[in-house]
């Protein structure tokens, strides 16, 4: 295991020095249609290095995937900075423009203390925490 970790850092530091049209191989890879089968049908060098398979293959997912793994990790750390967002203790809930009347009642009777708080009761959608956010920010900026 720690052999096919190796050689996938290997192979992901050839892929960003090497150099095609301008781009990085890893760059490259991104496009459709690209895999590691053409990967190493355009390079030689690589290929004659006998890389593992799966290693290849690590590496190849993870250049690919790794704009929308970025992206969620954004997202989540987002998620996590306004989940502790305060909300105020006397908060009338059926003012909140947008929000819908389920999640006004529920959310006047529960008083919850953060947006954490409010994501998890029943009934409460992502939605209804996004116009709460946008309520929010409104209202205290």
């Amino acid at each position: 295991f720690q052999q096919k970790q190796r050689q996938a850092a290997e192979i992901e530091e050839y892929l960003k020095k090497q150099r095609m049209d301008g781009k990085g191989l890893d760059q490259l890879l991104r496009q459709k249609d690209r895999d590691e089968d053409w990967l190493l049908e355009i390079d030689a060098n690589l290929a004659a290095k006998g890389y593992d398979r799966y290693a290849l293959q690590q590496v190849v997912n993870d250049v690919r995937y790794a704009g929308y793994v970025e992206k969620q990790r954004r997202l989540v750390e987002r998620f996590k900075r306004a989940e502790s967002m305060k909300l105020p203790a006397d908060m009338d809930y059926h003012q909140v423009d947008h929000l819908r009347f389920e999640a006004q009642e529920k959310l006047q009777r529960v008083q919850p203390a953060n947006l954490g708080q409010a994501s998890r009761i029943s009934g409460i959608n992502p939605a209804d925490i996004t116009v709460l956010m946008v309520h929010l920010k409104r209202v205290h900026s």
